[in-house]
């Protein structure tokens, strides 16, 4: 009788990793101050994405901007999954940076513990979260023309185009949660909470229950969550990775957020015009 090859469980890694998750977060009830304890479980989160994901996804907190001000910013946001190689955040501190929208592939809200009370308000920031990212503008650049009169005479264009979807991606992680009994149970009070809140949240991994929610795209809450027990840390990396894949990225137009050309228009500059500008 052959024997069986010898292979690698991917899904007994990852229900590794849950425990891990969960091994820590009771270690953490030896910390005394509430919010600390909540930090440790996001930091975790961080430095979880951060070796699971490509190395083209950088990892990191703050809140979401876009360059039409009258939108105000984000929340502040646990783990922003962000592009790196195009772009950089406009301000960048030790543990906090100010994330233009248009390099933002994901968001993911940590909850320490997540009960009923807790989904309005997480629902109301994703809201806002995708509000932002209907105003993504982004620059191309090309040789063009100098003017009319010198066609021949070619200058390094700067176009700009805006694209309103794909938004980011909308995850939630709890580490446990009070008030359901069953998956079935939350995922109704979830597609209640849609309903009150419309918007749309792409993941809800439950870690202490192992449990996974997903909202299929263009769906009512009623009829497109869909949920299931077990693998649910594999389901959410499942999940994420080609969502966040899916979204095509480019070189925000920084130019918006410095007010140094009309917003709402291609154009193109010479680098003379650009440093009169600057001047």
């Amino acid at each position: 009788m052959a024997k069986k090859p010898k292979t690698i469980n991917v899904q007994e890694y990852y229900d590794a990793l849950r425990g891990e998750f969960l091994l820590k977060a009771k270690r953490s009830t030896a910390i005394p101050h509430l919010g600390e304890r909540g930090r440790n479980e996001e930091e975790r989160v961080r430095n979880f994405l951060r070796a699971v994901l490509p190395q083209r996804f950088s990892v990191g907190s703050g809140v979401l901007i876009s360059s039409e001000k009258a939108l105000g910013y984000s929340p502040h946001m646990d783990v922003v999954i962000y592009d790196q190689f195009f772009n950089a955040p406009l301000h960048r501190e030790l543990s906090f940076s100010v994330f233009p929208v248009e390099m933002v592939y994901g968001t993911v809200e940590v909850k320490r513990l997540l009960e009923s009370k807790n989904l309005k308000k997480i629902l109301s920031d994703i809201q806002t979260i995708r509000r932002l990212g209907e105003e993504k503008w982004y620059a191309a650049y090309a040789a063009v023309p100098k003017n009319a009169e010198s066609p021949s005479q070619t200058v390094t264009g700067q176009i700009q185009f805006k694209l309103s979807k794909p938004v980011p991606r909308t995850y939630l992680v709890a580490v446990r949660q009070k008030g359901w009994s069953t998956v079935e149970g939350f995922r109704s009070d979830l597609a209640s909470a849609l309903e009150e809140t419309p918007t749309h949240i792409h993941g809800v991994t439950i870690l202490e229950n192992d449990w996974y929610v997903s909202l299929e795209a263009y769906s009512t809450p009623r009829t497109g969550l869909r949920c299931e027990s077990g693998n649910s840390l594999l389901r959410f990396v499942n999940d994420l990775l080609p969502a966040i894949s899916s979204m095509p990225m480019y070189q925000t137009s920084f130019d918006r957020y410095l007010d140094v050309s009309t917003p709402n228009k291609a154009f193109q500059r010479t680098r003379p015009k650009r440093c009169a500008a600057e001047g």
